[in-house]
């Protein structure tokens, strides 16, 4: 069954085989559908969503104000508006959500963010190869990353560039990894964030990938 969410989304919930990082077995999960976009995604139930503007976000953080039990996470999206990557992902992106509760061993979200890019003209597999440089590059240029080098995977929303690797942030290190998946006149990116200690047993990102779908 599936029901309307601000934004366009419509959710559905269900119990698919998302594995956890540990390998662990299936877990429940809901898939948010938005029309517009063209793309449905599916996560952990327990991951929060991040509202699409600020003021969205502003009233949520007051909502969750009113409740100890969720203080620690109204301070979560108040760390999102403190930062400059965090107001940014708000427009760079059309989908954002992060595990909670949050590790305390880490400031690091667990993330998955998904952005639509529209280009002038119909791309296809051939031009995955530049795509993935363009990309790959880019993450390169911060400073202390290490970006191996992008390879072509097969999902059943398409063919995509995936690329992996590691960027310093601060005393932590970001992992990373994206999928690219040409569509059209539209170009996919599905993007996870972790802890990079963590990043060598993240299943769960390529159970999301796979669960992927452009509609």
């Amino acid at each position: 069954m599936k029901r309307a969410l601000a934004g366009g989304l419509l959710v559905g919930f269900a119990t698919v085989a998302l594995v956890s990082f540990a390998g662990a077995a299936t877990q429940p999960s809901t898939t948010y559908v938005d029309k517009q976009g063209g793309y449905a995604i599916t996560i952990p139930t327990k991951w929060a969503t991040i509202p699409r503007s600020a003021a969205q976000i502003k009233q949520m953080i007051a909502t969750l104000k009113k409740k100890k039990t969720t203080l620690d996470l109204a301070d979560a999206y108040a760390s999102i508006l403190a930062s400059q990557a965090g107001r940014t992902g708000l427009t760079g992106y059309v989908f954002q959500a992060f595990d909670w509760p949050q590790s305390p061993d880490t400031p690091i979200f667990t993330e998955v963010s998904v952005a639509i890019t529209k280009s002038t003209k119909a791309l296809t597999d051939k031009d995955l190869p530049a795509i993935g440089a363009t990309y790959a590059n880019a993450l390169a240029g911060n400073a202390g990353s290490k970006i191996r080098v992008p390879k072509i995977v097969t999902l059943p929303s398409g063919k995509a560039e995936y690329i992996i690797g590691t960027i310093p942030a601060g005393s932590y290190t970001n992992g990373v990894e994206l999928y690219l998946i040409p569509h059209g006149k539209k170009l996919y990116t599905l993007a996870f964030q972790i802890d990079a200690r963590a990043l060598a047993s993240a299943k769960l990102f390529t159970s999301i990938a796979q669960l992927f779908r452009i509609t």
